[in-house]
């Protein structure tokens, strides 16, 4: 598997999550106005325990972004975490830090990634 394209998509994805985390520290902290966080974030950021989590979610991400490109690096990326097999490019242009091919992750509706497929209603089973 040609895995360029996805570590530049995942290094992009990287980037702005990290810019995310700061926008978002920063107006917890109250060193931002909030019109800015969001202009910055493109949602309202409310209350302190609802920006909390957003920073919390958005670490969360940025570990399994870091996750993935580490996979890249051991050169296991694309290879389902559960059952070994080849995790199809259409299920990784959907979510490009996916552990779990289609199979799998159909199978165990309470997993991270089944959850993060219901979020993404275009995704595409292999």
């Amino acid at each position: 598997m040609d895995t360029g394209g996805y570590r530049a998509a995942l290094e992009d994805l990287w980037r702005q999550k990290v810019d995310q985390i700061v926008v978002l520290s920063m107006a917890y902290h109250d060193d931002m106005p909030a019109e800015t966080v969001h202009a910055l974030t493109s949602r309202q950021a409310g209350s302190d325990t609802v920006l909390m989590d957003r920073v919390m979610r958005a670490h969360e991400e940025l570990a399994l972004i870091e996750d993935a490109i580490d996979r890249i690096k051991a050169g296991t990326y694309g290879i389902c975490g559960r059952c070994g097999r080849p995790i199809c490019a259409e299920w990784l242009e959907v979510n490009p830090y996916m552990t779990d091919c289609s199979g799998c992750c159909l199978s165990q509706a309470s997993s991270p990634a089944a959850e993060s497929l219901a979020a993404e209603p275009t995704a595409i089973a292999s």
